[in-house]
């Protein structure tokens, strides 16, 4: 494995659903402790979802705050290609 590769592997996209789910029964925490030595990212498309959501679930508001979890604008087509790869 190349150190890319090893970094590669260390990085997290997380979809909607997941956050969802865990954003809907509150424990938000739980997969910020289950995913603590990888570096987590999810998309503004991804927040975007869970704010169309959150006036029937209000406790997803709690992943836009989310210290651990970072956000890929992808404004670029380089970097839809990078976060791609």
């Amino acid at each position: 494995m190349t150190e890319s590769e090893r970094v590669i592997a260390q990085v997290l996209v997380l979809d909607a659903m997941s956050l969802i789910h865990f954003g809907r029964a509150d424990r938000l925490d739980v997969l910020r402790d289950l995913l603590v030595d990888k570096d987590c990212w999810t998309t503004q498309v991804v927040l975007g979802e869970l704010r169309g959501g959150a006036d029937a679930h209000p406790e997803l508001t709690d992943v836009n705050v989310s210290d651990w979890l970072a956000v890929a604008p992808l404004d670029t087509f380089d970097e839809l290609r990078t976060f791609a790869t």
